[in-house]
């Protein structure tokens, strides 16, 4: 028997984008979101995590780890986020930024690179489920 987080909630179709250095984390994430009816396409946030978001053209991305642990040669998560938003066939496209701390500074980051929904980690299945959910319902009242 198969035991549903939320179990009414239904994203039939919706496609998701995760983007994630963990596999740890885009593996729950997919498992959870498929089980609700999500087609999920997972990538790390390497050199071009975009060329994932427009070859699959999502209706939602989850992007986690947003502030690089160490010096890296790619966007981090919040550059990845402004990217999105900054390009005019993508800019509608709803992002939560999944942080590794719920600090005052990574919700005002979130803010100003123009995330839609922010979470922290760790988090709940049924969190997950919200702001998918949340992000959903402002795109089609949009």
């Amino acid at each position: 028997m198969t035991i549903l987080l939320n179990a009414g909630v239904r994203f039939d179709g919706a496609k998701v984008v995760v983007i994630d250095d963990s596999k740890v984390v885009r593996t729950a994430v997919k498992i959870i979101l498929e089980k609700h009816g999500c087609q999920v396409a997972t990538t790390v946030n390497d050199f071009d995590p975009l060329l994932t978001v427009i070859e699959y053209q999502p209706d939602i991305i989850l992007i986690g780890n947003p502030s690089p642990d160490q010096v890296m040669d790619h966007l981090d998560g919040y550059q990845t986020c402004a990217s999105i938003k900054n390009d005019p066939a993508l800019k509608k496209i709803p992002v939560v930024i999944i942080a590794g701390e719920d600090e005052l500074i990574e919700r005002e980051r979130t803010r100003v690179v123009g995330a839609n929904y922010f979470m922290a980690k760790p988090f709940t299945g049924d969190e997950l489920l919200d702001a998918v959910k949340a992000c959903i319902s402002d795109t089609k009242a949009s």
